[in-house]
C-alpha cells in the first residue's frame, strides 16, 4: 500500500509520481495522507490518458485567464479592460471555492452552478428594508460572454475538447427605447447659462453623435473644414471602442460655424474641445454641468450619452435610414441601431404607392 501507519502513529505515503520518481511524505492524519496519494494517482492517470490521446493537456485556469487578458488588452479600451478584469477576478474566486485548478477540471455542471449563482436574487446590501435585487440580464450576459471567451480560447489551443458552457444560454434582454432629449428640452437646455467650453462640448456631442471620449479626444488635425468632416481614429492616448468606431462624420452647418470661430481663438492648440486652461474636458465635470443645466431647464434625467441618443433619434425621426445612422454612430452591428427603428416615420403608404408609377389601363365594368 502507498499509505502505511508507522510506529509513532503518523502515516507514511510511499509512491512514485508521474515521472517515476519515488515520493515519500509523512502526515499526522490518515485523511491528509490519502488525499496526497489520490492526487498523485490522478496525476499519473491524467498523464497516461494524455499520452494515448484520450485527454487534452492539463492547463491551469490562472494561466488561461492571464493569456486571455494579455491578448484582449490589445483590443479593449481601458474601461472595458477593467470590467473584464473584475469579471475574471470573481470567476477565479468561484473556481477556488469549488476546488477547480485546471481548465479540464471545469465541467458543464460547474458552468450550470456558476450560471445559477449569477442569476440568483440577492438582498440589497445598501437598503434598510428587505428589498431584493434581481440581477440585470445585460450584466449576467456580459459575465457569460467573458468567461465563455476564455474557454473558447482553450478549445482553440487544444487544452480542452469542448467548452463546458455549450449548454448555457444567455438571458433574454428586453429591448429598450432610447432615452433622448426632445426638441423643446434641447432648446431650454442651451438657453441656460453654461460655461462656454462645456456649451461647445455639449453641442459637439449633439451634432456628431460621438461618445464622450471620442469628442473629448478630438484634435484639430481630425477636423477637415474643406470636406466638412470629423475623423474619429486611433492615436496616442485614444483608442476607438471598436474597429467600426473609426469613422468620418459630416459636420452640421451650425457646428461648422462654431468650430471655425473656435479655431480662431482655441482653448488648446491640439484639442478641439478643451477647458479654459487647454486640458481635456473631464467627464465628471462635464456630467455635473450637464445635470445642473438640465435641472434649471426642467429636464428630469440628464446624461452625456443622451446627446448621442438624441443625435440618432432626431435623425431617424426626420427620415434618415437606420443603416446610415448606424455608420454615423460607429456601431459594430446594425442591431445596436435598431432600438431607434420605432421612431422612423411611417413610409408604408408612400412605398406602396410606388407601384402606381407602372401605367396600367383599367376599365371597371
Amino acid at each position: 500500500m502507498a499509505v502505511k501507519k508507522i510506529d509513532d502513529g503518523r502515516y507514511l505515503v510511499d509512491i512514485r509520481d508521474v515521472h517515476g520518481v519515488r515520493r515519500q511524505k509523512i502526515f499526522d492524519r490518515q485523511k491528509d495522507a490519502k488525499d496526497f496519494e489520490t492526487a498523485i494517482k490522478k496525476e499519473r492517470l491524467d498523464h497516461k490518458l494524455i499520452g494515448v490521446g484520450a485527454r487534452k493537456v492539463r492547463y491551469r485556469l490562472d494561466d488561461a485567464v492571464r493569456d486571455f487578458m494579455t491578448r484582449k488588452k490589445e483590443d479593449l479600451r481601458p474601461n472595458s479592460i477593467r470590467r473584464y478584469e473584475q469579471v475574471l477576478i470573481e470567476f477565479k474566486h468561484f473556481c477556488n471555492a469549488i476546488g477547480v485548478t485546471f481548465v479540464n477540471e471545469f465541467t458543464p455542471d460547474h458552468a450550470a452552478e456558476l450560471f445559477a449563482a449569477l442569476v440568483v436574487e440577492k438582498k440589497d446590501p445598501k437598503g434598510s428594508t428587505d428589498r431584493v435585487l434581481k440581477p440585470k440580464a445585460k450584466t449576467v450576459n456580459m459575465y457569460l460572454q467573458v468567461i465563455k471567451a476564455v474557454f473558447k480560447q482553450e478549445v482553440t489551443k487544444g487544452h480542452i475538447a469542448s467548452s463546458p458552457f455549450l449548454h448555457i444560454r444567455q438571458l433574454r434582454v428586453e429591448p429598450k427605447h432610447p432615452d433622448f432629449y426632445s426638441e423643446e428640452e434641447l432648446q431650454r437646455f442651451f438657453e441656460q447659462d453654461i460655461a462656454r467650453p462645456y456649451r461647445l462640448f455639449f453641442l459637439g456631442l449633439l451634432d456628431t453623435g460621438m461618445r464622450y471620449d471620442e469628442a473629448a479626444s478630438l484634435r484639430w488635425v481630425d477636423v477637415d473644414f474643406e470636406q466638412r468632416i470629423l475623423h474619429v481614429r486611433e492615436r496616442d492616448g485614444f483608442k476607438p471602442k471598436t474597429k467600426n468606431a473609426e469613422r468620418a462624420i459630416p459636420i452640421s452647418d451650425r457646428l461648422v460655424k462654431v468650430l471655425k470661430e473656435l479655431k480662431e481663438h482655441p482653448y488648446s492648440e491640439k484639442l478641439v474641445f478643451a477647458t479654459v486652461t487647454g486640458k481635456k474636458i473631464p467627464e465628471r465635470t462635464a456630467l455635473a454641468k450637464c445635470k445642473a443645466a438640465a435641472a434649471k431647464a426642467g429636464i428630469e434625467t440628464a446624461k452625456l450619452h443622451k446627446f448621442r441618443s438624441s443625435f440618432a433619434s432626431h435623425l431617424v425621426i426626420q427620415g434618415a435610414m437606420i443603416q446610415e445612422v448606424s455608420k454615423l454612430l460607429g456601431h459594430s452591428s446594425i442591431r445596436e441601431t435598431e432600438i431607434y427603428a420605432h421612431l422612423a416615420p411611417d413610409r408604408m403608404h408612400s412605398q406602396v404607392n410606388l407601384i402606381c408609377h407602372v401605367e396600367i389601363n383599367i376599365t371597371i365594368k
